[in-house]
């Protein structure tokens, strides 16, 4: 498991490492935001930072848990998927 798991997590480890953000028109596109009320690592104001990238709608969601909230609560964020697609489409 571990050759099977390592090479996209060594990816993973080199983007962290070496991206940098350079700013860029603003897309004309809505974006929903997600994010877990608990997470120690990404803030609801980086959530909510993401408005900054679109000229369209823009929504935040947020979910009881951490990180990796969308695991325990995979049909509660995948309804609110659905919900927000539907809006668009």
């Amino acid at each position: 498991m571990l050759q099977l798991f390592l090479p996209a997590l060594r990816a993973d480890v080199a983007l962290l490492e070496t991206y940098t953000y350079h700013e860029r028109a603003r897309l004309r596109c809505p974006i929903s935001a997600f994010g877990g009320m608990d997470d120690a690592t990404i803030s609801a104001d980086d959530i909510a930072a993401w408005q900054a990238q679109t000229d369209g709608a823009f929504r935040v969601r947020m979910f009881p848990g951490g990180h990796f909230f969308p695991n325990a609560l995979r049909s509660e964020m995948l309804r609110a998927l659905a919900q927000d697609l539907a809006a668009v489409f």
